[in-house]
């Protein structure tokens, strides 16, 4: 149970990292614009790209590990400044977004046993007598 458990919030920590990282401004921002809401789409994907990286930056630069536009050209050497940031950003985004849901997983499961143990009938009663 908790090895499913483990592996769907691995996969979800690395969609949302990868949509909210990779596909948010380079895939997802060109699809949506049209000529009538190009800032409120822009503003969206922005948005949507600082929730989920900004956390794991703070927590990163925390640790000592800098992931900045100005790493870029350290690790890895050689790649456009667009594909090693955000290289960088999923190495760091994909561990973080686990461990805040696993740990999540692990505090609400045993409040969802304790509530479910609350509200299912006893199974061994007799009816009332009429």
């Amino acid at each position: 149970m908790r090895r499913r458990a483990y592996i769907r919030i691995f996969v979800a920590a690395t969609v949302l990292t990868l949509v909210g990282t990779t596909l948010a401004p380079d895939v997802i921002l060109p699809a949506a614009l049209n000529p009538w809401q190009t800032a409120r789409a822009a503003s969206v994907v922005e948005r949507v790209f600082t929730a989920i990286s900004k956390p794991p930056q703070v927590v990163a630069r925390a640790l000592g590990i800098w992931i900045d536009s100005h790493s870029a050209q350290v690790w890895p050497s050689g790649w456009p400044l667009f594909a090693a940031f955000s290289l960088r950003l999923s190495a760091i985004s994909i561990p973080f977004w686990f461990a805040v849901g696993a740990l999540a997983f692990e505090v609400l499961r045993p409040l969802a046993l304790f509530a479910r143990r609350r509200t299912r009938p006893s199974g061994g009663g007799s009816a009332p007598a009429a």
